[in-house]
């Protein structure tokens, strides 16, 4: 077990979470930032609405797994892996397609992307007494 990491308070998962909401905080700027500005004269507005629509609800599911992770749900940790990977597959087979620039740059998305893989491998090797199932242990991480 690395230094400062317990089953009752992981250094592992604090990091994961500071990654994975560093990187969703820039990708929900720059996607909404960005939809309107590629796909208002080709796509028009209603198209922008619902792609803008659809990144926020994404966002809003994403950051409540993540909290949920911060709260020790076992289940949330393995959703949140899933969602990375999905995530991951879909900015690859998009780089290639009409939609790409939408997540800015290739190398920020690599970068963003490299974020969230080492985020997923923390959450992996994460100590194991961590992880709570059932009820709510939020008082368990205040002490």
């Amino acid at each position: 077990m690395a230094s400062g990491d317990s089953p009752h308070n992981s250094n592992r998962v604090t990091v994961a979470i500071f990654l994975l909401a560093l990187s969703a905080c820039y990708a929900v700027i720059v996607e909404a930032w960005s939809a309107p500005i590629l796909f208002m004269d080709s796509r028009g507005a209603t198209f922008v609405a619902g792609l803008i629509a659809g990144i926020l609800i994404f966002y809003a599911v994403y950051g409540w797994l993540i909290y949920q992770v911060w709260k020790r749900a076992a289940w949330a940790k393995w959703a949140l892996l899933v969602l990375i990977a999905l995530g991951i597959f879909i900015h690859v087979r998009l780089a290639f397609g009409g939609m790409g620039e939408l997540f800015g740059p290739v190398w920020v998305t690599a970068f963003l992307d490299g974020l969230r893989v080492v985020a997923a491998i923390l959450l992996l090797i994460a100590p194991t007494g961590y992880w709570q199932r059932g009820s709510d242990h939020s008082e368990d991480i205040a002490t």
